[in-house]
Protein backbone atom coordinates (compact mmCIF):
# COMPACT_ATOMS: atom_id res chain seq x y z
CA UNK A 1 0.00 0.00 0.00
CA UNK A 2 2.88 2.31 0.60
CA UNK A 3 3.63 2.44 -3.12
CA UNK A 4 -0.05 3.04 -4.04
CA UNK A 5 -0.53 6.16 -1.90
CA UNK A 6 1.32 8.56 -4.25
CA UNK A 7 -0.54 7.08 -7.23
CA UNK A 8 -3.95 7.54 -5.58
CA UNK A 9 -3.03 11.11 -4.63
CA UNK A 10 -1.97 11.83 -8.22
CA UNK A 11 -5.25 10.45 -9.62
CA UNK A 12 -7.32 12.47 -7.13
CA UNK A 13 -5.31 15.59 -7.98
CA UNK A 14 -5.87 15.00 -11.67
CA UNK A 15 -9.62 14.60 -11.12
CA UNK A 16 -9.66 17.81 -9.11
CA UNK A 17 -7.78 19.72 -11.82
CA UNK A 18 -10.08 18.42 -14.54
CA UNK A 19 -13.13 19.54 -12.58
CA UNK A 20 -11.62 23.04 -12.12
CA UNK A 21 -10.74 23.23 -15.81
CA UNK A 22 -14.28 22.43 -16.80
CA UNK A 23 -15.51 25.18 -14.49
CA UNK A 24 -13.45 27.83 -16.35
CA UNK A 25 -14.54 28.00 -20.03
CA UNK A 26 -11.89 29.04 -22.57
CA UNK A 27 -12.70 32.19 -24.57
CA UNK A 28 -12.06 31.96 -28.31
CA UNK A 29 -11.33 34.80 -30.76
CA UNK A 30 -11.37 34.16 -34.50
CA UNK A 31 -11.00 36.19 -37.71
CA UNK A 32 -13.21 35.17 -40.63
CA UNK A 33 -11.89 34.29 -43.13
CA UNK A 34 -8.53 32.98 -41.92
CA UNK A 35 -6.90 33.72 -45.29
CA UNK A 36 -7.65 36.28 -48.01
CA UNK A 37 -6.11 37.02 -51.41
CA UNK A 38 -6.37 40.52 -52.87
CA UNK A 39 -4.92 42.60 -55.68
CA UNK A 40 -3.14 45.89 -55.01
CA UNK A 41 -5.71 48.62 -54.36
CA UNK A 42 -8.48 46.23 -53.29
CA UNK A 43 -9.87 46.02 -49.76
CA UNK A 44 -11.88 43.64 -47.59
CA UNK A 45 -13.67 43.88 -44.25
CA UNK A 46 -12.71 41.03 -41.93
CA UNK A 47 -15.28 39.64 -39.48
CA UNK A 48 -14.36 39.08 -35.83
CA UNK A 49 -15.99 36.32 -33.73
CA UNK A 50 -15.75 36.06 -29.96
CA UNK A 51 -16.95 32.73 -28.55
CA UNK A 52 -18.80 32.20 -31.81
CA UNK A 53 -20.70 35.50 -31.71
CA UNK A 54 -19.92 38.46 -33.94
CA UNK A 55 -17.84 41.15 -32.22
CA UNK A 56 -17.53 44.74 -33.39
CA UNK A 57 -14.14 45.02 -35.12
CA UNK A 58 -13.63 48.43 -33.57
CA UNK A 59 -13.33 46.87 -30.09
CA UNK A 60 -10.12 45.00 -30.99
CA UNK A 61 -6.55 46.18 -31.59
CA UNK A 62 -5.46 45.45 -35.15
CA UNK A 63 -2.01 45.27 -36.72
CA UNK A 64 -0.37 44.17 -39.96
CA UNK A 65 3.03 42.50 -39.79
CA UNK A 66 4.05 44.33 -42.98
CA UNK A 67 2.25 47.63 -43.59
CA UNK A 68 4.03 47.96 -46.92
CA UNK A 69 1.95 45.01 -48.18
CA UNK A 70 -1.38 45.76 -46.48
CA UNK A 71 -2.72 48.20 -43.91
CA UNK A 72 -5.49 47.29 -41.45
CA UNK A 73 -7.79 49.47 -39.36
CA UNK A 74 -10.80 48.15 -37.41
CA UNK A 75 -10.91 45.05 -39.59
CA UNK A 76 -10.64 46.89 -42.92
CA UNK A 77 -7.66 45.53 -44.88
CA UNK A 78 -6.31 47.69 -47.72
CA UNK A 79 -3.98 45.96 -50.19
CA UNK A 80 -0.91 48.04 -51.03
CA UNK A 81 1.73 45.91 -52.76
CA UNK A 82 2.41 42.35 -53.85
CA UNK A 83 3.53 40.12 -50.99
CA UNK A 84 2.25 38.49 -47.82
CA UNK A 85 1.43 39.78 -44.36
CA UNK A 86 -0.25 38.53 -41.20
CA UNK A 87 -3.14 40.58 -39.82
CA UNK A 88 -3.57 40.26 -36.05
CA UNK A 89 -6.52 41.20 -33.84
CA UNK A 90 -6.30 41.35 -30.04
CA UNK A 91 -9.34 41.47 -27.75
CA UNK A 92 -9.50 40.66 -24.02
CA UNK A 93 -5.83 39.55 -24.20
CA UNK A 94 -6.72 36.92 -26.83
CA UNK A 95 -5.14 36.93 -30.28
CA UNK A 96 -6.49 35.87 -33.68
CA UNK A 97 -4.72 36.00 -37.04
CA UNK A 98 -5.48 36.09 -40.75
CA UNK A 99 -2.98 35.41 -43.54
CA UNK A 100 -3.20 38.02 -46.31
CA UNK A 101 -1.74 37.50 -49.80
CA UNK A 102 -1.55 40.41 -52.22
CA UNK A 103 -1.11 39.55 -55.91
CA UNK A 104 -0.15 36.19 -57.37
CA UNK A 105 3.10 34.36 -57.92
CA UNK A 106 3.46 35.41 -61.57
CA UNK A 107 3.16 39.08 -60.58
CA UNK A 108 5.90 39.03 -57.96
CA UNK A 109 9.29 40.55 -58.76
CA UNK A 110 11.76 37.95 -60.03
CA UNK A 111 14.24 36.68 -57.50
CA UNK A 112 17.07 39.19 -57.26
CA UNK A 113 19.68 39.79 -54.61
CA UNK A 114 19.30 43.40 -53.50
CA UNK A 115 21.53 43.11 -50.42
CA UNK A 116 24.45 44.78 -52.23
CA UNK A 117 22.32 47.47 -53.86
CA UNK A 118 22.90 51.03 -52.65
CA UNK A 119 19.66 51.89 -50.83
CA UNK A 120 20.25 55.63 -50.33
CA UNK A 121 22.73 58.14 -51.66
CA UNK A 122 24.96 59.96 -49.16
CA UNK A 123 23.02 61.66 -46.35
CA UNK A 124 22.20 65.28 -47.17
CA UNK A 125 23.49 68.02 -44.86
CA UNK A 126 20.28 69.92 -45.67
CA UNK A 127 17.76 67.27 -44.61
CA UNK A 128 16.28 67.43 -41.10
CA UNK A 129 13.13 67.12 -39.00
CA UNK A 130 11.27 69.16 -36.42
CA UNK A 131 10.68 66.58 -33.69
CA UNK A 132 11.35 65.98 -29.98
CA UNK A 133 11.98 62.17 -30.07
CA UNK A 134 10.45 61.96 -26.59
CA UNK A 135 8.09 58.97 -26.94
CA UNK A 136 10.40 56.31 -28.37
CA UNK A 137 13.87 57.88 -28.31
CA UNK A 138 16.04 54.90 -29.17
CA UNK A 139 13.77 53.50 -31.86
CA UNK A 140 12.99 56.82 -33.53
CA UNK A 141 16.58 58.08 -33.62
CA UNK A 142 17.67 54.75 -35.11
CA UNK A 143 14.93 54.91 -37.75
CA UNK A 144 15.53 58.53 -38.82
CA UNK A 145 19.28 59.07 -38.40
CA UNK A 146 20.43 57.21 -41.56
CA UNK A 147 18.99 60.02 -43.71
CA UNK A 148 18.53 63.01 -41.33
CA UNK A 149 21.50 65.26 -40.54
CA UNK A 150 19.92 67.68 -38.08
CA UNK A 151 16.85 68.34 -35.94
CA UNK A 152 15.27 70.82 -33.57
CA UNK A 153 12.37 70.58 -31.11
CA UNK A 154 11.31 74.25 -30.70
CA UNK A 155 13.19 74.27 -27.38
CA UNK A 156 16.60 75.24 -26.00
CA UNK A 157 17.93 71.69 -25.59
CA UNK A 158 16.96 68.06 -26.29
CA UNK A 159 14.08 66.72 -24.20
CA UNK A 160 16.39 64.42 -22.20
CA UNK A 161 20.03 63.45 -21.74
CA UNK A 162 19.24 60.11 -23.37
CA UNK A 163 17.98 61.80 -26.53
CA UNK A 164 21.00 64.09 -26.60
CA UNK A 165 23.36 61.12 -26.33
CA UNK A 166 21.49 59.17 -29.02
CA UNK A 167 21.63 62.12 -31.43
CA UNK A 168 25.34 62.59 -30.74
CA UNK A 169 26.05 58.90 -31.34
CA UNK A 170 24.15 59.07 -34.64
CA UNK A 171 25.89 62.27 -35.77
CA UNK A 172 22.61 64.19 -35.92
CA UNK A 173 23.02 67.86 -35.01
CA UNK A 174 20.54 69.39 -32.58
CA UNK A 175 19.93 73.13 -33.03
CA UNK A 176 18.46 75.09 -30.07
CA UNK A 177 15.67 77.61 -30.48
CA UNK A 178 14.57 80.73 -28.61
CA UNK A 179 10.85 80.16 -29.23
CA UNK A 180 9.59 83.47 -27.82
CA UNK A 181 12.43 84.37 -25.47
CA UNK A 182 15.85 83.23 -24.29
CA UNK A 183 16.52 80.51 -21.73
CA UNK A 184 20.14 81.45 -21.11
CA UNK A 185 20.85 78.66 -18.62
CA UNK A 186 19.69 75.88 -20.96
CA UNK A 187 21.43 77.34 -24.00
CA UNK A 188 24.71 77.73 -22.10
CA UNK A 189 24.45 74.20 -20.72
CA UNK A 190 23.87 72.72 -24.17
CA UNK A 191 26.68 74.70 -25.79
CA UNK A 192 29.06 73.69 -22.99
CA UNK A 193 28.49 69.99 -23.70
CA UNK A 194 28.24 70.52 -27.47
CA UNK A 195 30.94 73.02 -28.45
CA UNK A 196 30.42 72.12 -32.14
CA UNK A 197 26.89 73.64 -32.04
CA UNK A 198 26.97 76.53 -34.56
CA UNK A 199 23.44 77.96 -34.72
CA UNK A 200 20.47 79.13 -32.74
CA UNK A 201 16.98 79.57 -34.20
CA UNK A 202 15.13 82.78 -33.34
CA UNK A 203 11.45 83.32 -32.49
CA UNK A 204 8.81 80.90 -33.82
CA UNK A 205 6.18 82.41 -36.14
CA UNK A 206 6.02 85.81 -34.39
CA UNK A 207 3.23 86.99 -36.72
CA UNK A 208 0.83 84.25 -35.52
CA UNK A 209 -1.37 84.93 -32.50
CA UNK A 210 -1.04 81.39 -31.15
CA UNK A 211 2.74 81.21 -31.62
CA UNK A 212 5.44 83.70 -30.53
CA UNK A 213 2.91 86.52 -31.13
CA UNK A 214 5.17 89.56 -31.46
CA UNK A 215 5.10 92.69 -33.53
CA UNK A 216 8.43 93.59 -35.11
CA UNK A 217 8.95 96.19 -32.38
CA UNK A 218 8.28 93.65 -29.62
CA UNK A 219 10.68 91.15 -31.20
CA UNK A 220 13.33 93.86 -31.58
CA UNK A 221 12.97 94.71 -27.87
CA UNK A 222 13.81 91.10 -26.98
CA UNK A 223 16.56 90.82 -29.58
CA UNK A 224 19.52 92.14 -27.51
CA UNK A 225 19.14 89.27 -25.05
CA UNK A 226 19.35 86.74 -27.89
CA UNK A 227 22.18 88.60 -29.63
CA UNK A 228 24.23 88.81 -26.43
CA UNK A 229 24.02 85.08 -25.65
CA UNK A 230 24.76 84.23 -29.29
CA UNK A 231 27.83 86.45 -29.32
CA UNK A 232 28.99 85.07 -25.98
CA UNK A 233 28.73 81.46 -27.16
CA UNK A 234 29.80 81.99 -30.77
CA UNK A 235 26.41 81.03 -32.24
CA UNK A 236 25.06 82.21 -35.57
CA UNK A 237 21.43 83.39 -35.40
CA UNK A 238 18.83 82.18 -37.90
CA UNK A 239 16.03 84.75 -38.29
CA UNK A 240 12.58 84.46 -36.72
CA UNK A 241 10.68 81.68 -38.54
CA UNK A 242 8.09 83.30 -40.78
CA UNK A 243 4.80 82.08 -42.23
CA UNK A 244 1.66 83.80 -43.42
CA UNK A 245 0.18 84.97 -40.13
CA UNK A 246 -2.83 85.89 -38.05
CA UNK A 247 -1.34 88.86 -36.19
CA UNK A 248 -3.32 91.96 -37.15
CA UNK A 249 -1.48 94.01 -39.74
CA UNK A 250 1.18 91.37 -40.29
CA UNK A 251 -0.39 88.58 -42.36
CA UNK A 252 2.41 89.07 -44.89
CA UNK A 253 5.72 87.71 -43.51
CA UNK A 254 7.72 90.01 -45.77
CA UNK A 255 6.06 93.06 -44.24
CA UNK A 256 6.94 91.77 -40.75
CA UNK A 257 10.58 91.17 -41.69
CA UNK A 258 10.94 94.50 -43.49
CA UNK A 259 9.90 96.34 -40.33
CA UNK A 260 12.01 94.07 -38.12
CA UNK A 261 15.16 94.72 -40.16
CA UNK A 262 14.60 98.46 -39.82
CA UNK A 263 14.99 97.93 -36.06
CA UNK A 264 17.59 95.14 -36.02
CA UNK A 265 20.61 95.00 -38.37
CA UNK A 266 20.11 92.31 -40.99
CA UNK A 267 23.77 91.40 -40.45
CA UNK A 268 22.71 89.94 -37.07
CA UNK A 269 21.26 86.91 -38.85
CA UNK A 270 22.94 84.34 -41.07
CA UNK A 271 19.80 82.97 -42.77
CA UNK A 272 16.04 83.47 -43.15
CA UNK A 273 13.82 80.78 -41.57
CA UNK A 274 10.49 80.00 -43.23
CA UNK A 275 7.50 77.73 -42.65
CA UNK A 276 5.27 76.58 -45.49
CA UNK A 277 2.15 74.40 -45.61
CA UNK A 278 1.08 75.24 -49.14
CA UNK A 279 -0.33 72.24 -51.04
CA UNK A 280 2.03 72.47 -54.02
CA UNK A 281 5.82 72.46 -54.20
CA UNK A 282 5.64 75.02 -57.01
CA UNK A 283 3.92 77.42 -54.58
CA UNK A 284 6.65 76.84 -52.00
CA UNK A 285 9.24 77.57 -54.69
CA UNK A 286 7.60 80.93 -55.44
CA UNK A 287 7.28 81.65 -51.69
CA UNK A 288 11.02 81.05 -51.15
CA UNK A 289 11.88 83.51 -53.88
CA UNK A 290 9.79 86.25 -52.25
CA UNK A 291 12.70 86.53 -49.80
CA UNK A 292 15.46 86.96 -52.41
CA UNK A 293 15.59 90.66 -51.48
CA UNK A 294 17.40 89.84 -48.23
CA UNK A 295 20.22 88.05 -50.05
CA UNK A 296 20.51 85.36 -47.35
CA UNK A 297 20.26 81.56 -47.39
CA UNK A 298 16.87 80.00 -46.63
CA UNK A 299 16.10 77.50 -43.85
CA UNK A 300 12.70 75.87 -44.43
CA UNK A 301 12.17 74.73 -40.83
CA UNK A 302 8.57 73.47 -41.12
CA UNK A 303 6.80 72.13 -44.19
CA UNK A 304 4.34 69.56 -45.51
CA UNK A 305 1.15 69.76 -47.57
CA UNK A 306 -1.60 70.91 -45.22
CA UNK A 307 -3.33 74.05 -46.55
CA UNK A 308 -6.40 73.92 -48.80
CA UNK A 309 -6.89 72.10 -51.11
CA UNK A 310 -5.90 69.47 -48.57
CA UNK A 311 -4.03 66.25 -49.44
CA UNK A 312 -6.65 63.57 -50.12
CA UNK A 313 -4.65 60.53 -49.00
CA UNK A 314 -1.19 59.19 -48.20
CA UNK A 315 -0.14 59.07 -51.86
CA UNK A 316 -1.10 62.73 -52.35
CA UNK A 317 1.18 63.74 -49.45
CA UNK A 318 3.92 61.46 -50.81
CA UNK A 319 3.65 63.05 -54.27
CA UNK A 320 3.95 66.52 -52.71
CA UNK A 321 6.91 65.34 -50.62
CA UNK A 322 8.76 64.11 -53.71
CA UNK A 323 8.51 67.43 -55.49
CA UNK A 324 9.11 69.58 -52.40
CA UNK A 325 12.14 67.70 -51.09
CA UNK A 326 13.82 67.44 -54.49
CA UNK A 327 13.21 71.16 -55.04
CA UNK A 328 14.76 71.98 -51.64
CA UNK A 329 17.76 69.78 -52.42
CA UNK A 330 18.26 71.34 -55.86
CA UNK A 331 17.54 75.00 -54.96
CA UNK A 332 20.91 76.72 -54.31
CA UNK A 333 19.32 79.30 -51.99
CA UNK A 334 18.12 76.62 -49.54
CA UNK A 335 20.69 75.72 -46.89
CA UNK A 336 18.57 73.45 -44.65
CA UNK A 337 15.04 72.11 -44.34
CA UNK A 338 13.03 70.17 -41.72
CA UNK A 339 9.91 68.08 -42.36
CA UNK A 340 6.91 68.52 -40.06
CA UNK A 341 6.54 66.00 -38.43
CA UNK A 342 7.78 62.40 -37.96
CA UNK A 343 5.24 61.40 -35.30
CA UNK A 344 1.94 63.02 -34.25
CA UNK A 345 -1.43 62.12 -32.77
CA UNK A 346 -3.78 60.06 -34.93
CA UNK A 347 -3.15 57.17 -37.29
CA UNK A 348 -0.43 57.37 -39.93
CA UNK A 349 -3.18 57.02 -42.55
CA UNK A 350 -5.16 59.98 -41.11
CA UNK A 351 -5.18 63.57 -42.38
CA UNK A 352 -2.83 65.27 -43.14
CA UNK A 353 -0.86 62.04 -43.76
CA UNK A 354 2.58 63.49 -42.96
CA UNK A 355 3.92 61.12 -40.26
CA UNK A 356 7.23 59.47 -41.10
CA UNK A 357 7.16 56.79 -38.37
CA UNK A 358 4.95 53.74 -38.00
CA UNK A 359 2.53 53.64 -35.07
CA UNK A 360 2.04 49.87 -35.10
CA UNK A 361 5.65 48.77 -35.74
CA UNK A 362 7.74 51.02 -33.50
CA UNK A 363 11.20 51.61 -34.91
CA UNK A 364 10.03 51.29 -38.51
CA UNK A 365 9.26 53.96 -41.07
CA UNK A 366 5.78 54.59 -42.41
CA UNK A 367 5.31 54.57 -46.21
CA UNK A 368 5.78 58.35 -46.11
CA UNK A 369 8.99 57.85 -44.11
CA UNK A 370 10.32 55.26 -46.57
CA UNK A 371 9.92 57.78 -49.36
CA UNK A 372 11.36 60.73 -47.37
CA UNK A 373 14.41 58.60 -46.61
CA UNK A 374 14.93 57.56 -50.21
CA UNK A 375 14.36 60.80 -52.14
CA UNK A 376 17.60 61.55 -53.92
CA UNK A 377 20.11 63.88 -52.29
CA UNK A 378 21.50 64.63 -55.77
CA UNK A 379 24.89 63.41 -54.57
CA UNK A 380 27.32 63.34 -57.49
CA UNK A 381 30.19 61.82 -55.53
CA UNK A 382 28.71 58.32 -55.27
CA UNK A 383 29.32 55.78 -58.05
CA UNK A 384 26.87 52.89 -57.89
CA UNK A 385 28.39 49.39 -58.15
CA UNK A 386 26.93 47.33 -60.99
CA UNK A 387 27.37 43.95 -59.30
CA UNK A 388 23.86 44.46 -57.85
CA UNK A 389 20.62 45.94 -59.20
CA UNK A 390 20.49 49.76 -59.35
CA UNK A 391 17.46 51.01 -57.40
CA UNK A 392 15.26 53.64 -59.05
CA UNK A 393 15.66 56.24 -56.26
CA UNK A 394 19.48 56.46 -56.44
CA UNK A 395 19.68 58.86 -59.38
CA UNK A 396 22.17 61.71 -58.97
CA UNK A 397 20.51 64.20 -61.31
CA UNK A 398 17.23 64.73 -63.15
CA UNK A 399 15.55 67.16 -65.50
CA UNK A 400 13.55 68.75 -62.66
CA UNK A 401 16.67 69.45 -60.57
CA UNK A 402 18.45 70.93 -63.59
CA UNK A 403 15.51 73.23 -64.26
CA UNK A 404 15.35 74.40 -60.62
CA UNK A 405 19.08 75.18 -60.59
CA UNK A 406 18.48 77.31 -63.68
CA UNK A 407 15.69 79.28 -61.99
CA UNK A 408 12.51 77.53 -63.16
CA UNK A 409 10.39 75.11 -61.15
CA UNK A 410 9.68 71.76 -62.79
CA UNK A 411 7.83 68.65 -61.65
CA UNK A 412 10.01 65.89 -60.21
CA UNK A 413 9.67 62.12 -60.53
CA UNK A 414 7.51 60.56 -57.79
CA UNK A 415 8.69 57.70 -55.62
CA UNK A 416 6.02 55.53 -54.02
CA UNK A 417 6.01 52.20 -52.20
CA UNK A 418 6.31 49.59 -54.92
CA UNK A 419 3.37 47.48 -56.06
CA UNK A 420 5.94 44.98 -57.34
CA UNK A 421 8.01 44.35 -54.22
CA UNK A 422 6.84 45.63 -50.80
CA UNK A 423 10.38 46.16 -49.53
CA UNK A 424 11.22 48.55 -52.37
CA UNK A 425 10.08 51.75 -54.05
CA UNK A 426 8.99 52.55 -57.57
CA UNK A 427 9.30 55.67 -59.71
CA UNK A 428 5.78 56.44 -60.85
CA UNK A 429 5.80 59.41 -63.18
CA UNK A 430 8.56 59.03 -65.68
CA UNK A 431 6.56 61.01 -68.24
CA UNK A 432 7.26 62.53 -71.63
CA UNK A 433 10.34 64.75 -71.62
CA UNK A 434 11.66 63.74 -68.20
CA UNK A 435 15.10 62.26 -67.66
CA UNK A 436 17.12 60.91 -64.73
CA UNK A 437 20.83 60.12 -64.47
CA UNK A 438 22.74 57.43 -62.57
CA UNK A 439 26.46 57.42 -61.88
CA UNK A 440 27.63 53.82 -62.22
CA UNK A 441 30.89 52.01 -61.59
CA UNK A 442 31.32 49.15 -64.11
CA UNK A 443 34.00 46.70 -62.94
CA UNK A 444 34.02 44.60 -66.10
CA UNK A 445 32.29 44.89 -69.46
CA UNK A 446 28.51 44.41 -69.47
CA UNK A 447 26.31 43.73 -72.51
CA UNK A 448 22.72 43.70 -71.22
CA UNK A 449 20.46 45.96 -69.19
CA UNK A 450 17.51 44.24 -67.48
CA UNK A 451 14.89 46.96 -66.93
CA UNK A 452 12.09 46.23 -64.42
CA UNK A 453 9.03 48.27 -65.33
CA UNK A 454 5.29 48.58 -65.55
CA UNK A 455 3.93 49.96 -68.81
CA UNK A 456 1.09 52.43 -68.20
CA UNK A 457 0.83 53.13 -71.90
CA UNK A 458 2.94 52.43 -74.96
CA UNK A 459 6.09 54.47 -74.37
CA UNK A 460 9.61 55.06 -75.61
CA UNK A 461 12.82 54.92 -73.60
CA UNK A 462 16.16 56.38 -74.64
CA UNK A 463 19.41 55.46 -72.92
CA UNK A 464 22.43 57.76 -73.14
CA UNK A 465 25.92 56.95 -71.86
CA UNK A 466 28.29 59.80 -70.97
CA UNK A 467 26.23 62.27 -72.99
CA UNK A 468 25.88 60.10 -76.11
CA UNK A 469 22.55 58.50 -76.97
CA UNK A 470 23.01 54.75 -77.39
CA UNK A 471 19.59 53.11 -77.31
CA UNK A 472 16.02 53.92 -78.34
CA UNK A 473 13.57 51.19 -77.39
CA UNK A 474 9.82 50.73 -77.07
CA UNK A 475 8.18 49.97 -73.74
CA UNK A 476 4.91 48.18 -74.42
CA UNK A 477 1.72 48.50 -72.41
CA UNK A 478 1.82 45.61 -69.94
CA UNK A 479 -1.80 45.44 -68.77
CA UNK A 480 -0.68 47.01 -65.46
CA UNK A 481 1.65 44.06 -64.74
CA UNK A 482 5.32 44.30 -63.89
CA UNK A 483 7.75 42.86 -66.42
CA UNK A 484 11.49 42.80 -67.07
CA UNK A 485 12.79 43.91 -70.47
CA UNK A 486 16.31 42.90 -71.55
CA UNK A 487 18.00 45.61 -73.59
CA UNK A 488 21.29 45.19 -75.51
CA UNK A 489 23.69 47.73 -74.00
CA UNK A 490 27.45 47.31 -74.00
CA UNK A 491 29.41 49.23 -71.36
CA UNK A 492 33.15 49.01 -70.86
CA UNK A 493 34.74 48.97 -67.41
CA UNK A 494 34.96 52.36 -65.69
CA UNK A 495 32.78 55.21 -64.44
CA UNK A 496 29.79 56.13 -66.61
CA UNK A 497 26.84 58.50 -66.40
CA UNK A 498 23.71 56.72 -67.57
CA UNK A 499 20.71 58.86 -68.57
CA UNK A 500 17.23 57.36 -68.93
CA UNK A 501 14.74 59.55 -70.80
CA UNK A 502 11.08 59.05 -71.70
CA UNK A 503 10.44 61.05 -74.90
CA UNK A 504 6.88 59.73 -75.23
CA UNK A 505 4.46 57.89 -72.96
CA UNK A 506 4.57 57.14 -69.24
CA UNK A 507 6.58 54.52 -67.34
CA UNK A 508 6.76 53.17 -63.81
CA UNK A 509 10.00 51.44 -63.01
CA UNK A 510 11.68 49.82 -60.03
CA UNK A 511 15.28 48.92 -60.87
CA UNK A 512 17.70 47.95 -63.59
CA UNK A 513 20.59 45.54 -63.70
CA UNK A 514 23.68 45.45 -65.90
CA UNK A 515 25.20 42.07 -66.70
Amino acid sequence: MKKLIPLIAFVLLGLSCKKNDEAAPVNVLAIVPEKVTLQSGEYVNLQLLYNGAELSAGLAQWASSDERVAYVSAGLVLAKANGTTVVTAIYNNITAQCNVVIGSEEQLSPTENFTKSVKYLTRSAKRGVGFNFAQFPQEDVAALSPFVSWCYNWGSQPASAQISNLLDASNVDFIPMAWNGVNEAQIRAYKQTHPHCEYILAFNEPNLNDQANMTPAQAAAKWPELKNIADELGLKIVSPAMNYGTLEGYHDPVKWLDEFFQLVPITDVCAIALHCYMPAASSMYSYIHRFDKYNLPIWMTEFCSWDSPNPLNVNAQIDYMNEAVLMLEAEPKVERYAWFIPRASGAVESYPYMQLLSKTNIGQLSPQGEVFAAITTLDNNTWLPTDAPILCNTFSNCSAAESIRNGTFAAAPHLRPSTDNPSMLMLTNMAAGQWIEYQIDVKEQTTTMSFRHLGITKSALTISVDGEQKIVTDIEWSDMKWTTKDIDLTLNAGHHTLRLCVPTGHIYFGWFKLQ
